[in-house]
């Protein structure tokens, strides 16, 4: 009875670590999954960037063109609104101004809102730049400590999944990137 039930111990033994083994595999395939994930993220972020940039770029240039003609919109329409009466014919779509137009305090007023709505949207994007930013850098301390660390983290028995410190240095480094595409034998453009 004795062999029995240590026969029926050590095969209770073996499916429970067989269940364990299981379980351990699928983790490594989840975090196996979630590295591929974030190193795609990682790569996605040099064109998001870029982007960034371009889109700053062309919103200034938007915006000097838009205030540009604004300021000579403005001149125009106040000229006009002076010159204009109930009954006289408007000169840009050609009826008659049934009312009065609005005094130039409140065109004032209607373009001082939209001027504050420009800005708040303009402090909204700042900030999520900003955010974006410290993430960003939050981001890159964490992943640089987790690898100085790495070999801690494996005596407790955690594998931690990051590029080494020469790999990131070459990533980060255009020139660097270049040179070893090239040593690699991968076809580049030249580096200019």
């Amino acid at each position: 009875l004795t062999q029995k039930q240590n026969l029926s111990g050590a095969i209770e033994a073996l499916k429970d670590l067989e269940e364990k083994k299981t379980a351990y595999q699928q983790n490594k395939k989840t975090l196996q999954e979630q590295e591929q994930a974030l190193t795609k993220k990682k790569s996605e972020l040099p064109k998001a960037l870029e982007a960034k940039q371009n889109a700053d770029q062309e919103r200034g240039r938007l915006k000097k063109l838009r205030d540009q003609q604004s300021n000579t919109i403005d001149k125009w329409a106040k000229n006009i609104r002076t010159h204009l009466h109930m009954g006289d014919e408007c000169p840009v779509c050609k009826q008659k101004l049934a009312v009065a137009l609005p005094a130039e305090e409140v065109m004032d007023q209607l373009f001082q809102q939209a001027e504050e709505a420009f800005q708040n949207s303009e402090q909204l994007y700042r900030t999520a730049e900003s955010d974006y930013n410290q993430l960003y850098a939050i981001c890159q301390a964490e992943e640089k400590m987790l690898r100085k660390n790495k070999e801690k983290f494996k005596k407790i028995g955690t594998e931690v999944i990051v590029s080494d410190e020469e790999i990131i240095g070459i990533c980060n480094d255009k020139w660097k990137t270049y040179s070893f595409l090239k040593e690699n034998g991968v076809d580049v453009r030249p580096f200019t």
